[in-house]
């Protein structure tokens, strides 16, 4: 069994320089600085992520007679719709990475996990800006 070249690299990053082990094999996590990164953002990475940005959604909610608010679908700007799966958790947070503040769910699209944030009166997601060069 031959197993994939493994080395380390700088990649500078959103204005930072991280040393990133490359060359892994499928389904193994990347170290990054000091965190960990998931699979979504390891392909940030290697597509050369820049930023991101705050994109306000259009969002389809279920409003109970209780007053909780559950996200169903989200629109994208280009018209794209996503059928949210599943809330997992629901909770007041900060957008750390774009700003803002509001109630933040952790959502499941796709088999994907990702943050939804309701800033009332409006939706946004911590969009991915991919530098010039991807």
């Amino acid at each position: 069994m031959v197993l994939p070249r493994v080395g380390t690299e700088e990649i500078p990053l959103a204005n930072r320089t991280y040393v990133c082990i490359i060359d892994i094999p499928e389904g193994i996590t990347i170290e990054i600085g000091e965190g960990l990164l998931n699979e979504r953002e390891e392909a940030s990475v290697v597509q050369g992520i820049a930023h991101r940005k705050k994109q306000y959604v259009e969002v389809i909610a279920h409003h109970d007679e209780e007053g909780v608010i559950a996200p169903l679908t989200i629109t994208w700007e280009d018209g794209r719709h996503f059928e949210i799966d599943e809330i997992l958790d629901r909770r007041r947070a900060a957008a750390l990475k774009v700003g803002g503040t509001g109630t933040r769910y952790l959502v499941r699209i796709g088999g994907r996990e990702t943050f939804l944030y309701y800033e009332n009166p409006r939706w946004f997601v911590e969009a991915i800006v991919f530098d010039e060069a991807s």
